[in-house]
């Protein structure tokens, strides 16, 4: 209950807003509110006479997924679709078959516990579907439905899975691999393709925010990119969100003479850059198919479009391009993000370093 004063006319009143329960008939929050009242107390009295005779329903028929409905009434407002829709996936297919129709007051630590423990044995991001669950504990004991949260006693042990580690770890190309990647593109895709391509490469763009490119994003004279756009998956498909994917993503990038003449290049039948057959933005899946046209019947690998991110920030590394000057070219908001990258190159030029230290010693 939330009691504040106002004033009317000069003069100071009191009114009260709460949550009261859950309606059982139609899954929705009661909440009440009432005001004129002359002091805090007679607010307060009225509030526990109402509960008295209203007899609201209590969390005891608070089901798990009723709360977690209320719950993203509010946090819909909070993100963006594609955001939205991610987190609606993990919930409709991994937590409300679990929980969804259990009282949420009966739901114990130690359901939890196992709950965890399974998801840490089938899938790499147990931590992500475990803060969600948390989460609805979370918003139910602030809203006065249970009177603690039960997620908060469950032990949530971190551990890497093997294979997802390597999947990791070679997603990206080496100077080679990657030069040999364009050359083949170049003979087996149009040209828009392979310079969507070279543009990923190297500038370490995300593919919804390459693909998102238009032509007044593009400066000659600067030799710049402005990323100020992405494109996203939400609910009823891709979109254009005017807003890329963090705050510090918003960025302008320096590129090569070579990749600039590449796009200038380019057919300017639309306003992106790197249109569909419509003239509109591509879809996300795109990018994906034209890699596999690639490399597909090659001993060449496959990584994913975001592994373009990753060949390009390894690349700087291991050419002696600063932390701070990386995490600005990537639009990286937390430096952890790119010192992880780091760390993985460091161990793979642990030799050259060596070498290169010698060399300087011995000349």
């Amino acid at each position: 209950m939330k009691i504040e004063n106002y004033k009317v006319r000069g003069v100071t009143k009191y009114r009260f807003r709460a949550y009261i329960g859950i309606d059982p008939a139609t899954g929705k929050a009661v909440r009440i509110k009432k005001s004129g009242f002359d002091t805090k107390r007679e607010a307060q009295l009225a509030f526990a006479e109402l509960v008295a005779n209203e007899n609201p329903v209590k969390a005891d028929n608070s089901t798990f997924g009723g709360v977690y409905k209320l719950w993203r009434e509010t946090y819909r407002l909070t993100v963006k679709d594609s955001t939205l829709r991610h987190s609606d996936q993990i919930f409709q297919y991994h937590i409300l078959p679990e929980f969804g129709d259990m009282k949420i007051k009966d739901i114990t630590p130690l359901m939890l516990q196992r709950f965890y423990n399974h998801q840490l044995e089938i899938c790499a991001s147990p931590q992500e579907r475990f803060v969600k669950v948390a989460r609805i504990f979370d918003f139910a004991l602030k809203q006065g439905m249970i009177e603690k949260n039960p997620a908060l006693m469950v032990d949530r042990p971190r551990r890497r899975n093997a294979d997802t580690k390597k999947r990791r770890e070679v997603n990206f190309y080496t100077k080679d691999e990657l030069n040999r990647f364009l050359s083949m593109a170049k003979e087996k895709l149009s040209l828009k393709w392979y310079v969507f391509f070279r543009v990923l490469a190297y500038t370490g763009m995300r593919r919804g925010e390459a693909l998102a490119l238009t032509w007044d994003d593009i400066n000659v004279d600067d030799m710049t990119i402005r990323v100020s756009k992405t494109i996203s998956q939400g609910q009823s498909g891709p979109y254009l969100s005017e807003t890329p994917k963090t705050e510090k993503s918003n960025r302008t990038i320096l590129i090569d003479r070579e990749t600039m003449e590449l796009i200038q290049s380019l057919d300017r039948t639309s306003e992106f850059i790197f249109p569909n057959t419509k003239g509109s933005f591509c879809a996300l899946s795109q990018p994906v198919r034209k890699i596999h046209a690639v490399v597909d019947g090659t001993d060449l690998k496959y990584i994913s479009p975001h592994g373009f991110r990753h060949t390009h920030c390894s690349i700087l590394f291991s050419a002696g391009v600063s932390i701070p000057e990386v995490q600005d070219r990537l639009g990286h908001t937390d430096v952890k993000t790119t010192i992880d990258v780091y760390n993985h190159v460091y161990q793979q030029d642990k030799k050259h370093a060596l070498d290169r230290f010698i060399d300087y010693i011995d000349s």
